[in-house]
């Protein structure tokens, strides 16, 4: 009799204890489980992230850059407002502007330069409102400097204002206007038919390098010699006939 009890009794525990196997099998680990729902979010947030990166890059590339068009081409020097005649008459100033004028040029690619006679800039620009930021180098001196040019409007002509040493360069947008068009009706083509004048073409082509162009009669003998200096007619000396001299 104890026998089949004491043998019911370990039947009962090994069946309990192989429940408790089964149990222990089914149930996982909650560490586990912590771990790799962790796991599974980060790969989440991983992918997230990188795609979110990829459309920034994308972004980035196809968004273009932006540039004001109404700057963009070929700038000259405004007539009315700089003294060309001293940038001719001046060997400190800007040599070879007589022989070689002068330029402005700036490209869609950021770019830019500038020459008046010999002295030529050449670099990078960015806008900013009414300002043109521009860092140039010296084709001369190879030294970079920054350079801030003032953007104007007037009469719906674009313009940009530059300082130079101790004065103020303008430009005006666009190509450089044929000569011919800016000439008064009461002017009159220069010639070497009186003695004075020959005389003058000589003197003026030897000291400066420019010949007479046109003659404005200011009365009393006293006339304006225009002469051609950088692609543009300019005021250059103004002469006596009678004896000859001339002033600046």
């Amino acid at each position: 009799m104890k026998r089949r009890t004491v043998l019911l009794l370990a039947m009962i525990l090994c069946f309990s204890l192989e429940a408790c196997g089964m149990k222990t099998e089914l149930v996982p680990n909650s560490q586990e489980i912590h771990t790799q729902a962790t796991s599974q979010e980060g790969t989440a947030d991983t992918e997230s992230s990188n795609a979110a990166s990829s459309e920034e890059t994308t972004d980035a590339m196809e968004k273009p850059i932006s540039l004001d068009l109404e700057l963009i081409g070929p700038w000259h020097l405004d007539q009315s407002k700089n003294d060309l005649a001293r940038f001719a008459d001046s060997a400190d100033l800007f040599p070879g502007y007589g022989e070689w004028g002068a330029s402005m040029e700036i490209r869609g690619n950021g770019e830019m330069s500038w020459y008046i006679g010999a002295e030529g800039w050449h670099g990078t620009y960015s806008v900013e409102k009414n300002t043109l930021h521009a860092k140039l180098t010296s084709d001369l001196e190879q030294s970079p400097q920054n350079w801030d040019l003032r953007i104007t409007s007037e009469n719906g002509t674009t313009g940009l204002e530059m300082d130079y040493q101790d004065m103020t360069i303008y430009w005006v947008y666009g190509d450089q206007e044929e000569t011919g068009n800016t000439v008064p009706s009461n002017w009159e083509k220069a010639t070497a038919d009186e003695p004075w004048k020959a005389a003058l073409a000589e003197d003026l082509l030897e000291k400066y390098g420019v010949l007479p162009e046109y003659y404005e009669d200011l009365g009393d003998g006293i006339y304006q010699v225009y002469v051609e200096v950088g692609g543009e007619i300019v005021p250059f000396v103004a002469v006596n006939s009678a004896t000859g001299d001339y002033h600046g």
